[in-house]
């Protein structure tokens, strides 16, 4: 069954609850709703509360005998359908469509041997792949459900009910360094290349703490006065570029925007990129800074000359059907891309089973090199290595990782 019938679906079956809960609730649940990629769970979920939600007298007036009987019938039955989805969510290590279980994110060190995996249960746990077939967990901390990996690899970020900044210098000691206070209803955190430097994504906006004592950040950009209220669920991205002196933003509720952020007290937005009607998910720059790659919600790849980021130019596109080629397999949703340390070769991973290697050396041009496929990675997140080497798999609750080098 297609996105959009599955999303109309589920639009449907809001109607379905108590009017009393309509009124109070349903305008903000639609909102969330539409930053969500829908899927059976999810229908099966919207039933199942729907029912509790008749069946509670805080939503509904005195219902019938045989409408009261009716319905515990059929709550039980969609309990039930939703305790076998999630057997089946666990067994199988996906994560709920709300983010309940899971892995959530995936980050990081500047030369790929220090990763940090988040669960929806807020663990955070960095792993040593200095030996990529030998994963090794150094430490788990109570963090958030999001992170991010100073380029040294000396702090991590993490996002959970507060933004969380960790001394990870001992590996298998992590020290809390600082706890941000505000919670503002921050989408992404990062860390500029040189670590100075900690860029919080809110809303509309991105907020810059100056982190040269990261046990004593000072604020450098003052919040919003009247920040555009959006849905805490719709993520921002955020990407420094490699001199530090550009962010990329990106969110389903916002254009894919270059900020120039050389004076963190006035950060700008210089250029917005065009991205049609297809939020981009994710960003990446090579590494001299000149060229920006955005991954779509659809699976396509742009490549955007950002020499002057204030004046882009897409060069390059390749639809999702170019990179998956005729590979029909893959577990895991999503595409993840990154260049080679040279610049000159783009790697791209879909479903965490095929890479394929791309020559971008010339403006305009991407020619296909390789192609590479695994079977057994399974479900879960995946990210590429900052070099392009290797496809690090976190699964279950972010308790496990595989690592995937390649050639």
């Amino acid at each position: 069954m297609s996105r959009p019938v599955l999303a109309a679906l589920a639009r449907r079956l809001v109607r379905w609850y108590p009017r009393r809960w309509r009124e109070r609730y349903a305008e903000e649940f639609l909102d969330v709703l539409d930053q969500h990629r829908v899927s059976v769970r999810t229908l099966a979920d919207l039933a199942a509360n729907a029912v509790a939600a008749r069946l509670d007298p805080h939503h509904r007036g005195p219902l019938p005998p045989r409408l009261r009987t009716a319905l515990m019938g059929v709550f039980g039955a969609t309990t039930l359908a939703a305790l076998l989805l999630l057997v089946y969510t666990v067994t199988f290590h996906e994560e709920t469509e709300f983010g309940v279980t899971g892995a959530h994110d995936i980050a990081f060190s500047a030369d790929g041997r220090l990763v940090a995996t988040s669960s929806g249960a807020s663990t955070v746990r960095l792993w040593d792949i200095g030996d990529p077939a030998d994963p090794v967990c150094l430490s788990t901390v109570d963090a958030g459900n999001f992170v991010a990996v100073s380029a040294d690899g000396r702090f991590i970020a993490a996002l959970g009910k507060h933004v969380q900044l960790w001394d990870v210098r001992e590996r298998d000691r992590p020290a809390l360094a600082a706890r941000f206070a505000e919670d503002g209803g921050a989408q992404d955190v990062a860390f500029s290349p040189d670590g100075r430097l900690l860029a919080m994504g809110y809303h509309d906006t991105v907020i810059f703490y100056d982190i040269t004592d990261p046990y004593r950040p000072v604020q450098r950009t003052a919040f919003p006065a009247h920040p555009v209220a959006v849905p805490r669920q719709s993520f921002m991205n955020l990407t420094f570029s490699p001199d530090g002196r550009t962010l990329a933003t990106s969110s389903h509720s916002a254009p894919l925007a270059l900020w120039t952020v050389a004076d963190p007290a006035h950060p700008a937005v210089v250029a917005t990129l065009p991205v049609d009607a297809v939020e981009a998910e994710g960003t990446t720059f090579s590494p001299d800074g000149r060229t920006l790659v955005d991954v779509r919600q659809d699976g396509q790849v742009q490549v955007w000359d950002v020499a002057d980021p204030a004046r882009p130019a897409l060069t390059s596109t390749l639809d999702a059907v170019a990179i998956k080629g005729g590979f029909t397999g893959g577990v895991a949703e999503g595409t993840a891309v990154a260049f080679t340390a040279d610049g000159r070769t783009l790697v791209t991973v879909i479903g965490s089973e095929k890479a394929t290697a791309w020559d971008v050396s010339q403006p305009g041009r991407m020619l296909h090199l390789t192609d590479e496929t695994r079977i057994g990675a399974g479900p879960g997140r995946f990210k590429l290595s900052p070099d392009g080497r290797t496809v690090v798999s976190a699964r279950h609750a972010a308790d496990t990782i595989d690592a995937w080098t390649l050639r």
